[in-house]
């Protein structure tokens, strides 16, 4: 009784002198080995991955291209001129891809992420294209 004597050091060597005489009666059942694990994603997490990817380059880029449409048409309906507004309206693109880009991997629901980068993208084209009825 060695574990008793000796504390948890003690226990530990005993644990070990039993799991080797188990070792040499079934040397293909070892107690303390671990099982190999897979490192490979289910194919789940891959397809939420591809979706939140997706959701960044696309829904961001759909995004980015209804501020820079529908600011730069407001721009112009409220007196600037067109290239003035055009580059004004870029400039604000590229810093609502890079938001929409990283919200993306931020947020909890991609499903929202996809509501708003899609939808909010489309909204703001609608919106552009009535002003634009409007100005001309």
């Amino acid at each position: 009784m060695a574990h008793r004597r000796f504390g948890p050091a003690g226990e530990r060597i005993a644990r070990r002198q039993r799991h080797a005489r188990y070792d040499r009666i079934r040397p293909d059942r070892r107690v303390d080995s671990p099982k190999p694990m897979s490192t490979a994603a289910p194919p789940a997490t891959r397809l939420r991955v591809a979706s939140r990817i997706g959701a960044a380059v696309f829904g961001g880029y759909a995004f980015a291209w209804g501020v820079v449409a529908a600011g730069a048409s407001l721009w112009v309906a409220a007196g600037l001129d067109f290239h003035d507004a055009e580059f004004l309206s870029s400039l604000l693109g590229v810093l609502a891809f890079l938001v929409a880009f990283l919200w993306a991997f931020a947020a909890r629901r991609l499903w929202v992420v996809w509501t708003v980068l899609a939808g909010g993208g489309a909204l703001l084209a609608a919106t552009a294209s009535f002003v634009q009825l409007l100005l001309v």
